[in-house]
């Protein structure tokens, strides 16, 4: 989270949700069969269902029988299968028929996943025991189900101390205890669930259970965080618990593992005093911090200042007539920029600090798109503000030839976004064609898609001799900008 500040505490969740992440799925429900032991009714067989055998089998039945069938698994849920001979259309409307019955309104195909480029899911390759058939398209399959149904079973293994509130038309469960909320997504873990192999019921079983049990850490957290640095309130950013004390905002990576699996970390307690009392440092309690330039306009810096006089406000490097390189401590969950005086007092000049950050400029992965004609080379390349790298000349040579590009190439470098920057041996302009791409929405879609956002506008351009120096050692994954066909498949 930049730029971590009183002035975002609004913009933060008071709630806390829980992801309809399925890893530990049957680890958890096994745990909960054998907590209710003789579960009265029909509870027990639904939670102890195993989806994939009971699926295969109608699926076998169906080719067999060369025929379309339709099973109900739960109170919630209709599976089916149907030979390939049958027009998709019309298993959808025997199934759809079936399903009106209980109110099962919402469908989940499994979709073959080879030769789709990504575009289906491939779980179901996992755990279904005819998926050879799916991917030959030789069978097709089909799931209905009712996310209140399914909800109003799962919630019979509720804590008696968690107070449910369902949201019918929001599809939104929320989980009470004392001060503090939790949000489920009925339908993105009941989805999640049937594509994993698992029936509604089931991980939203696990979602109760897993929800109340981190409520009740989260009140153990928070009374604690109270005691101990006199936190006022607790906030969430990606699911991670935000402090607030005073003007201050202490983001807690660690409380968020407690929260998450009951893990405690034995210096939680001073990790935590030193985020709330340490002036030089980030404001969280992870301890992996480093220092990061930010290739940012002279308009921002200005407006930034604490002063009025940027100068004296940060420690930062003129780069061209418009632009500043400034120098930030960041940790993988937000930054600090201090002062320059506290840069100073802690004895870092701006040389020491880019000669600690040209020793791992780049400290995650690099995703690049290329094209490549006969006479030009172009590299879109996306990265944590990877703009900086255009404060020295050696670490954008580096890059370059880490992308492919030949010592000696003079190349034009663009950099519209924080987290991205443009390189090509063509004469470039000004650089308005790719911020046009990106404003048009496209290309910004693409990005947002493939989980690179654009970070704060820089538009920086120059030009760069690239130097004969050792190709930059960072991990590179392709970026494939073409736009996907839309929808959500299973």
């Amino acid at each position: 989270m930049r730029g971590l500040n009183i002035d975002q505490w609004a913009k933060l969740s008071s709630r806390a949700s829980l992801s309809p992440r399925l890893h530990d799925t049957s680890e958890r429900l096994a745990e909960l069969v054998d907590q209710l032991g003789e579960a009265p009714g029909p509870l027990a067989g639904v939670l102890s269902a195993s989806l994939p055998q009971r699926w295969t089998e109608v699926a076998r039945r169906s080719l067999r029988e060369k025929a379309p069938l339709f099973e109900w698994e739960s109170p919630s849920t209709l599976v089916g299968a149907g030979p390939t001979s049958l027009p998709e259309a019309d298993l959808m409307a025997i199934g759809e028929r079936q399903a009106r019955t209980r109110g099962a309104s919402r469908a989940v195909p499994l979709y073959p996943a080879p030769g789709s480029g990504g575009l289906h899911w491939s779980y179901y390759q996992e755990w279904f025991g005819l998926a050879q058939a799916i991917d030959q398209e030789a069978l097709q399959a089909v799931a209905f189900y009712n996310p209140s149904t399914a909800t109003r079973t799962a919630l019979r293994v509720g804590v008696p101390e968690v107070i449910s509130s369902y949201d019918e038309e929001k599809q939104r469960l929320e989980l009470v205890h004392g001060a503090h909320s939790v949000l489920v997504d009925v339908e993105a873990f009941s989805f999640m669930g049937l594509v994993r192999g698992f029936l509604p019921e089931q991980v939203l079983a696990v979602a109760v259970r897993h929800g109340a049990a981190r409520l009740q850490r989260l009140d153990r957290f928070f009374d604690r965080a109270q005691a101990k640095v006199g936190a006022q309130d607790v906030r969430f950013f990606d699911n991670i618990p935000v402090l607030l004390l005073g003007d201050r905002l202490i983001i807690d990576p660690v409380a968020g593992k407690f929260l998450e699996d009951g893990t405690e970390d034995e210096e939680h307690d001073e990790l935590l005093t030193r985020a709330a009392e340490e002036t030089f440092a980030t404001r969280c309690t992870c301890l992996v911090e480093r220092i990061q330039p930010v290739l940012r306009p002279k308009s921002e810096t200005l407006s930034s200042s604490r002063s009025g006089n940027p100068a004296s406000d940060c420690l930062l490097v003129p780069l061209g007539s418009a632009h500043h390189i400034v120098y930030e401590l960041a940790c993988p969950h937000t930054n600090y920029r201090p002062t320059a005086a506290e840069w100073m007092t802690a004895g870092w000049s701006a040389d020491r600090c880019k000669s600690e950050w040209l020793k791992r400029p780049i400290p995650g992965e690099l995703a690049v798109a290329r094209t490549t004609t006969a006479f030009s080379s172009a590299v879109l390349v996306h990265g944590a503000e990877i703009g900086a790298l255009a404060g020295s000349t050696m670490a954008v040579s580096s890059l370059a030839r880490a992308l492919g590009f030949a010592p000696g190439a003079r190349l034009a470098m663009y950099v519209p976004n924080a987290n991205l920057m443009f390189l090509t041996n063509e004469r470039m302009g000004n650089g308005n064609r790719l911020r046009g791409a990106l404003e048009s929405g496209n290309l910004a879609t693409i990005l947002e898609r493939e989980a690179c956002p654009l970070g704060p506008t820089v538009d920086y351009l120059g030009q760069v001799k690239v130097e004969a120096v050792t190709p930059l050692h960072v991990r590179i994954r392709r970026l494939e900008l073409r736009p996907r066909r839309a929808g959500r498949s299973a």
